[in-house]
């Protein structure tokens, strides 16, 4: 990175030269008023150089954490030089402090915005994860992925030179450590639901740990690393699963009822519901099947409430 220093002399020297400086003696006021005030904005850019030089080496290191914490003063600072720089008289003299001081700085932060934006989106998943608020978590998601698209648009147009690897393979691994957060919440939000014998709250929560989990899945194939693949799997996926299977047909079930209880409110077809209902005698010999081999934890609160509504169907039938 280049840096740009001009000293005693050529401060003066360009100021003779700006429109708005006059270098006859009846201006003199107004040439030193205008060379004080450049050379306050140069001072100021002097150090706010040395600002641009560390965050651009952050950049090129890759180092997102680093960018992040940086980044707020970074650009605080940026506005503030441009506000001096306002001030200084003479086109040339702001073009040529904006062209030292503002461009690069400006160019940096073009170049990481989007992924400032997605590393601090994930730590707004992981706040709302962590109080509970599951269904925020999940539209913050859906927003970064918006804005990784939005991202990549816009750096295919800019032209700017590419960030390195680490940067985005950083931001990879963070969101798959939150989407783990996400799906860990839902396993365990599952388990008491399986406990309460809520039928529609369970199948909707069946839904949500399904999808998440296939996300996080989907998100841990793409890792490099066998041992990280593993750790994922192992502590997060794994739990998921298990009880996804232990209710499976005790999903199936229900949806299967929920679909003749329809069926029978809008055609009342004796056929087809003798139909369906034996097609649930065979998921309910599934069922008992999987829970004699012990490999799952019985679910009786579950098992009460889908017979309970079996009951309610052959009723109203």
């Amino acid at each position: 990175m280049k840096k740009h220093f001009i000293k005693g002399a050529l401060i003066s020297s360009l100021l003779l030269t700006s429109n708005a400086v006059l270098i006859d003696p009846v201006n003199a006021q107004v040439q030193t008023s205008s060379q004080v005030t450049f050379q306050q904005a140069y001072k100021q850019g002097e150090v706010f150089s040395e600002k641009i030089l560390t965050y651009y080496r952050a950049v090129e290191a890759g180092d997102i954490e680093k960018i992040n914490h940086l980044y707020d003063d970074f650009t605080s600072d940026l506005k503030k030089i441009e506000q001096t720089i306002g001030k200084v008289p003479g086109y040339q003299n702001r073009k040529n402090l904006q062209r030292w001081f503002v461009h690069p700085a400006k160019v940096d932060i073009e170049r990481t915005i989007y992924e400032v934006s997605q590393y601090r989106l994930l730590d707004k998943v992981t706040d709302k994860v962590e109080e509970d608020q599951l269904e925020v978590a999940e539209s913050l998601l859906d927003k970064l992925d918006r804005l990784k698209k939005r991202g990549k648009e816009i750096k295919q147009t800019t032209g700017y030179k590419s960030l390195p690897r680490q940067i985005y393979n950083d931001l990879y691994l963070k969101e798959t450590v939150t989407q783990g957060h996400l799906v860990t919440a839902y396993t365990k939000k599952y388990k008491t639901i399986i406990d309460s014998g809520n039928l529609p709250l369970l199948n909707d929560s069946f839904l949500q740990l399904r999808s998440s989990m296939k996300q996080m899945d989907l998100l841990i194939g793409q890792i490099p690393n066998a041992n990280t693949r593993k750790k994922f799997g192992e502590e997060i996926v794994r739990p998921a699963k298990l009880q996804l299977e232990r209710t499976r047909y005790e999903i199936s079930q229900y949806q299967l009822m929920e679909t003749i209880k329809n069926d029978l409110i809008t055609n009342g077809s004796k056929e087809q519901y003798e139909e369906q209902m034996a097609m649930l005698q065979r998921l309910k010999a599934r069922t008992e099947e999987k829970n004699q081999s012990g490999t799952y934890e019985a679910v009786p609160q579950i098992e009460k409430a889908l017979r309970k509504y079996e009951q309610t169907l052959q009723a109203t039938e």
